[in-house]
């Protein structure tokens, strides 16, 4: 695995991404996952029980990658963050996590969310996402990520079959740390950063 436990990696704040929970976050959690069966729904499944409980102190961005997959899982996450631009990057993103992949994109094209509103426009519609699905894929290339999906709470990455008490003690860890800092002024991004350059909490 692409993973070294418990250390930190320089990952970029993914700002322009879809993103849920506290604006000025003392945890920043990114989820890299892409729309492929079971475990990226249990990844979502997690940062959502995460936000639940630290929702006010916690901050959430989905990275959404293609993961070297073609067709409709790359037009899944067009989609996705097509959605962003009327709000309805949570709807969309629900229903596709709960779609049976592979599936084919004629499929995709004529499904609706929850609401029976179409859940992908035409492929061509959607092309301003493209930049979007580009950076993700390049970050995953240059992190050399070989599965999905996973978590980094403050740039550590964990795997999302850890158990809770895992990510717990994490968060517990990284919580005292980020309080220490944001009473030196630190806040938003820049506290992020500063936590990237801190030795990572241990399990």
């Amino acid at each position: 695995s692409f993973i070294t436990p418990y250390e930190r990696v320089d990952l970029p704040l993914p700002v322009d991404h879809p993103a849920s929970g506290a604006k000025d976050p003392l945890i920043s959690v990114i989820l890299f996952t892409t729309y492929c069966g079971p475990f990226c729904r249990l990844g979502d499944e997690l940062v959502q029980r995460l936000l639940k409980q630290y929702g006010e102190q916690m901050r959430v961005y989905w990275l959404l990658t293609s993961f070297r997959e073609e067709g409709a899982t790359r037009l899944a996450v067009r989609c996705a963050y097509h959605g962003m631009t009327a709000q309805r990057f949570a709807p969309i993103h629900h229903t596709l996590l709960h779609l049976a992949f592979p599936v084919q994109a004629d499929t995709l094209e004529n499904a609706t969310d929850g609401n029976e509103n179409a859940l992908c426009p035409p492929p061509e519609q959607t092309l301003g996402a493209v930049p979007l699905l580009e950076k993700a894929d390049d970050l995953r290339q240059r992190l050399k990520m070989r599965s999905y999906p996973v978590v980094f709470v403050n740039g550590i990455p964990i795997e999302v079959t850890q158990p809770a008490r895992v990510f717990e003690s994490i968060i517990a860890q990284e919580l005292e740390l980020a309080n220490k800092l944001a009473q030196t002024g630190l806040q938003g991004p820049d506290l992020y950063y500063e936590l990237l350059r801190q030795p990572a909490s241990q399990y």
